[in-house]
């Protein structure tokens, strides 16, 4: 455990009570099937069965702790949260059934946000893309973030070419 800002972090590996918890809480998704259809512990539907195998094959075992909340992974809300509860309702549990319809959830959203780059690099897949006029203004982009935010999407990365050479824009982008 470190002590950061006065901020405790704690780096945990699979504690017995928490996982207890945790794993109570999955009853609320299995007895609302209503508003959880693709909530589904099947090992043979990619459900999360299948996905703390996969999970434990990969050493992905820990989880870190910070004011009250589980983080999991990079990619997915704290648990728990409403945040949490609409990833389940989207089948974001379901890891092994990643494009099926048994999973909704995007994990990963990229929006390039210029085409403008201080580099020429030739693997560049946007090579022939960059140095052309930027056409999507900001208010556009903050649009499209909320809208992405709304839909649950777990990671959005702000890509370009260069982004930071629309700072002024990047601030206001993470106001």
């Amino acid at each position: 455990m470190t002590s950061v800002k006065n901020i405790e972090y704690h780096y945990c590996h699979s504690s017995l009570s928490i996982m207890l918890k945790y794993r109570m809480s999955m009853l609320k998704y299995v007895l609302n099937r209503k508003k959880y259809p693709l909530f589904s512990f099947s090992h043979s539907k990619g459900g999360l069965t299948e996905s703390r195998v996969l999970f434990e094959k990969m050493k992905i075992t820990k989880f870190v702790q910070y004011n009250g909340s589980m983080y999991f992974s990079l990619s997915a809300p704290h648990w728990p949260s409403k945040a949490f509860d609409r990833m389940a309702a989207n089948g974001g549990l379901n890891v092994a059934a990643a494009g099926t319809k048994l999973k909704h959830h995007i994990d990963n959203a990229i929006i390039g946000i210029t085409r403008q780059c201080n580099y020429n690099c030739k693997h560049c897949y946007e090579y022939y893309n960059l140095k052309k006029k930027d056409t999507i203004p900001v208010f556009k982009l903050l649009d499209v973030i909320e809208n992405l935010q709304k839909y649950g999407v777990g990671i959005i990365t702000l890509s370009g070419g260069e982004p930071m050479l629309r700072y002024n824009d990047l601030l206001q982008i993470f106001k």
